[in-house]
């Protein structure tokens, strides 16, 4: 195989073990490197309650991140290829909500516990097993009536939305804290998985990936559809149960031993495409397995490294998700963002600047056809900028440069536009002027304007809505509910000052 085919393999294979041996040193308990490297291959030689956090603490929870991402990363990868959708993942099927309901129906109908005849410690893994089972059963028997993969496919999101249903009834009447204990274990964790089930979970999911590199050939026959690969002599319907037999066995598997982790398993394949650039399964899906493997590791070292284990995985792995799913472009066409300050591009005339928000629309040498000048235009025009789109950005005031700004933004034709402490440098009409331009662009395009700004009066006149953040929780409301609920009293109670609810405003005392 060329070098420049090999590369990406290397790379991935380097990363993965770097954040590896990464997770044996990161964790509440400081373990120097050669009490972990003992502690690796002569624990009798090194303390033993440090031998312990590494060899039945770490060293599993490594493990299981490997395996877990790995496994979703390539379940995410067949069933993307399986119903040609970008979007689908292991969780498609409504496998991942059987085992939560199975895991529903132990942690909140309590008396369930005492029916069944299997240790305590293996109790939830075995009914989250049997709760993704169930629903793979019904998939596969769905698959007997239904014709083709698109009704498969809307049989399992109909499956996933019963099973939801069912355990919103159980929260519903659940005590709180058996409720707890379930909203804890749909967040997600490596870290329940010890040295004796880990085996438990590896062997399913090594078989799983297993069978899955095995149907390199029937898969990229799938690319094509499932036609054109019945005439390239795939057995389409035998092929689509193998597959959903190994997404069944490995989304229900990790489900069980992890609980439900968010977007790996429709992100990675997004990620691998873009570092490969193919959709060859042959280079594809090991590619995708590494890099669910790196993905899987990095999130769970981020939740260590931050804050010991109080991160949740999947508030890392839902923030990381969409951004990684999506490329630069892709961001750049969907959100513009005005920063706060004036860029340093003083020689830069008006119209130029305004022209650069077209780059995501426009082609490599970036020439601007006649549909992107109409846009730069009205964008121009709506700010009140085309009076001086001949000046240097340098010879601008505040005011004149934020509208500059905006107008960028406009022609960017992003439906979110996000702007960061836009008025922090104006005086007072020209801080009037920005928010009301603002909010009229929010009223009448059909694009959504959120802003960060610490100019509390012209917020509450002219924004549509309010979120503040204050001790850690978030609320949101119109002006006048943040008026009359008192949260600006509490918010900006501080030593000689209030908010007076009268003029809306904050009043030194």
């Amino acid at each position: 195989m060329p070098a420049r085919r090999t590369w990406p393999f290397v790379l991935l294979a380097l990363v993965v073990l770097v954040l590896f041996v990464l997770q044996l040193f990161v964790g509440s308990a400081d373990v120097p490197v050669g009490v972990v490297l003992g502690a690796l291959f002569e624990p009798t030689s090194v303390d033993p309650g440090l031998a312990t956090i590494v060899r039945e603490i770490r060293l599993p929870r490594s493990l299981t991140a490997l395996l877990a991402g790995s496994g979703l990363a390539v379940s995410g990868l067949l069933m993307q290829t399986l119903f040609r959708n970008p979007l689908a993942g292991p969780s498609v099927l409504g496998i991942s909500s059987g085992a939560s309901l199975g895991v529903a129906l132990i942690m909140l109908a309590q008396p369930l516990w005492a029916l069944l005849p299997i240790p305590a410690d293996a109790t939830l893994i075995t009914a989250a097993l049997a709760g993704a089972m169930g629903v793979l059963v019904l998939i596969l028997f769905a698959d007997r009536r239904v014709g083709d993969g698109i009704t498969l496919l809307i049989v399992g999101l109909l499956i996933g939305y019963l099973c939801s249903a069912v355990i919103s009834v159980l929260q519903v009447a659940s005590p709180a804290a058996a409720l707890k204990g379930y909203v804890l274990w749909g967040m997600g964790s490596f870290a329940g998985v010890d040295q004796h089930r880990l085996w438990w979970l590896a062997l399913p999911v090594m078989t799983g990936l297993g069978f899955a590199l095995a149907s390199i050939k029937p898969l990229n026959a799938l690319l094509l559809g499932e036609d054109c690969a019945t005439t390239l002599g795939v057995s389409v319907r035998p092929a689509r149960r193998r597959l959903m037999w190994v997404t069944g066995i490995l989304a229900g598997t990790i489900t069980a031993f992890c609980g439900p982790i968010a977007f790996l398993g429709m992100v990675t394949p997004h990620v691998a495409r873009g570092l490969l650039r193919t959709s060859d399964h042959a280079r594809l899906l090991p590619a995708t397995l590494l890099c669910g493997g790196a993905l899987a590791l990095g999130c769970d070292l981020i939740t260590r490294s931050v804050a010991g284990s109080a991160i949740p995985l999947n508030a890392v792995t839902s923030l990381l998700g969409p951004l990684a799913a999506m490329s630069s472009l892709e961001r750049a066409r969907a959100l513009s963002v005005v920063l706060t300050g004036k860029p340093q591009a003083g020689l830069l005339d008006v119209r130029t600047l305004v022209s650069l928000g077209r780059q995501p629309w426009t082609g490599h040498l970036g020439r601007l056809t006649l549909k992107d000048h109409e846009r730069i235009d009205e964008a121009m025009e709506r700010t009140g900028v085309t009076s001086f789109s001949e000046r240097a950005l340098q010879s601008l005031s505040d005011g004149e440069g934020q509208k500059v700004l905006i107008a960028r933004a406009l022609a960017q034709d992003a439906p979110v536009m996000l702007l960061d402490e836009p008025t922090a440098f104006l005086d007072l009409v020209n801080r009037v002027s920005v928010m009301r331009l603002l909010r009229d662009i929010a009223r009448t395009s059909d694009r959504a304007v959120l802003l960060s700004t610490h100019d509390l009066t012209s917020a509450l006149q002219l924004c549509d809505r309010i979120l503040l953040v204050h001790e850690g929780t978030l609320w949101t409301g119109t002006p006048g509910e943040a008026i009359s609920s008192g949260v600006l009293d509490r918010a900006f109670a501080t030593q000689g000052m209030r908010f007076d609810p009268i003029t809306a405003s904050l009043i030194a005392e």
